[in-house]
């Protein structure tokens, strides 16, 4: 009866790992701190990836600035994938993220993840980052404001545009159709 009343006077709270903007917040934190430089694609790469622990994204964090200025390499998507490949989790076998469907867009559109998150409006550029939007929307759980941020802080706006673009292409396009179902197909 005395433990009883003894747990039932303590504090009970609900603790979740923490959302996608507060492990971007947490790294860029941590990057002041250390005065390291990193550029915000890295960042959101690293954090979309390193869902649950807050010490594998400091590790990951010490160890891409630890690679790249032991081997003189320049921070790209591409080496950052290479420098963590066995801390990032392997989300073929778990829930499809927004960073898995950037990777597996870029790869299918023949383009570089660096060029799919970046400001650069060509033709194909648009639609590659069009058609990644949409299967972010349809295929995960994220809220379109998570999306519009995974994809250099869009608006949620453009994500909903996107959208209804892609879904338009889909019902005549048969080159955006199979692009679409090639993605599919890997996730």
């Amino acid at each position: 009866d005395r433990l009883v009343s003894r747990f039932e006077w303590g504090l009970v709270t609900d603790i979740q790992p923490p959302d996608l903007e507060t492990r971007v917040a947490i790294l860029q934190k941590k990057a002041e701190i250390k005065n390291y430089k990193i550029p915000d694609d890295i960042i959101l790469f690293i954090a979309q990836n390193i869902p649950s622990n807050i010490r594998e994204l400091e590790g990951a964090l010490n160890r891409i600035v630890a690679c790249s200025e032991f081997n003189s390499d320049p921070m790209t998507m591409e080496n950052v994938s290479v420098w963590l490949k066995d801390l990032l989790h392997d989300t073929r076998s778990g829930p499809v993220n927004i960073g898995l469907i950037q990777q597996l867009v870029a790869e299918t559109f023949g383009i570089s993840t660096d060029d799919l998150l970046s400001p650069k409006r060509t033709a194909d550029l648009a639609l590659a980052r069009q058609v990644a939007m949409y299967l972010a929307r349809n295929r995960t759980g994220e809220s379109l404001q998570q999306i519009g941020y995974a994809f250099n802080k869009k608006d949620h706006t453009t994500v909903i545009h996107a959208c209804k673009k892609v879904e338009e292409l889909l019902k005549n396009d048969l080159r955006v159709r199979s692009f679409v179902d090639n993605v599919v197909s890997k996730l």
